[in-house]
């Protein structure tokens, strides 16, 4: 357990180490990973892009963050459920839509901390924010080849409530990194980046081969995802394969151009899917009370050049 100066306070960090992995949480700072690394020697790979040291004070600067109780945006904050119309409120990260829950805005509770693990839990009863209270866990284990990752979430209202999950992993985007994924079809978009209609995958967007990502300019959602995704990191010590579960069908992709990274997210559901609870296959569930919902990863290394 550490502590660094991030603005002008003291954020708790919490250090998982396992062979030539270490990974640090920041529990205080939504929950988020802070860093997660391969070490060869006195050589460090970062495996995702590592927060900006003391710089690092909005949560789009950390390495990757808990989607929870729903990924990406709702139109405008308004969606219908269960006979009833709601609005909640707007967030900086996807105005002018309601975005990515609220476990991102929030600390988070330490359960546990050891060596190679850490269980940290978050709890939210705000009407006004979400009208469905609901209670959430993630819990981190790290082994000498792998970080695990799972991500929970329970209904813990009276009432069904509307339920996805996902995580925001920011990874390293030198030149020639390359991406590889099997998916099924990709949600057009439109300005405000809100899915408009489903086609097959075009050609410029097909994963299924390594495809190189230097000059890819995505924020779109593809459905279909079977689970598994691998980057490659031409010069590079270690690739990195990263595996979800069965539940995890819609895979979301950021290429922000001129930036040195991207967002590849396995997560439940498409964007907007709580108004579009007609349309074909959008992920989301529904919780009836007392019911739960699990998302897991593996970020697991595969060393092609020993140092």
């Amino acid at each position: 357990m550490s502590a660094i100066n991030a603005g002008e306070t003291d954020l708790l960090l919490l250090d998982l180490e396992n062979g030539p992995l270490k990974c640090r949480v920041a529990p205080e700072m939504g929950g988020s990973i802070y860093s997660f690394d391969y070490k060869a020697g006195q050589k460090i790979q970062p495996l995702m892009r590592p927060a900006w040291g003391e710089d690092a004070h909005l949560i789009t600067d950390f390495a990757s963050w808990p989607l929870v109780p729903f990924s990406n945006r709702i139109l405008h904050g308004k969606f219908r459920f269960g006979g009833k119309d709601y609005r909640v409120p707007v967030t900086w990260l996807g105005y002018p839509h309601a975005s990515h829950g609220h476990g991102w805005e929030r600390p988070w509770r330490v359960e546990r901390h050891d060596e190679t693990r850490c269980d940290l839990s978050f709890a939210f009863d705000d009407e006004i924010a979400w009208p469905f209270p609901y209670k959430a866990e993630q819990n981190f284990s790290l082994s000498e080849n792998a970080l695990d990752l799972r991500l929970s979430l329970v209904n813990s209202g009276d009432k069904p409530m509307p339920a996805g999950l996902g995580h925001h992993p920011y990874f390293p985007k030198p030149p020639g990194t390359t991406l590889q994924a099997k998916i099924g079809g990709l949600w057009e978009v439109d300005k405000d980046v809100i899915p408009t209609r489903r086609i097959p995958v075009p050609p410029r967007y097909d994963f299924s081969s390594p495809k190189a990502l230097d000059d890819a300019e995505l924020d779109h959602c593809f459905d279909g995802y079977e689970g598994l995704m691998e980057i490659v990191w031409p010069g590079r010590p270690v690739t990195l394969r990263v595996s979800s579960s069965e539940n995890l069908r819609h895979w979301v992709v950021y290429t922000p151009a001129g930036k040195d990274f991207f967002c590849a997210e396995p997560v439940s559901h498409m964007p907007d899917a709580v108004n579009r609870m007609d349309a074909m296959e959008t992920g989301l569930q529904i919780l009836q009370p007392g019911q739960s919902l699990t998302a897991d990863y593996r970020f697991e290394i595969a060393v092609i050049k020993p140092e």
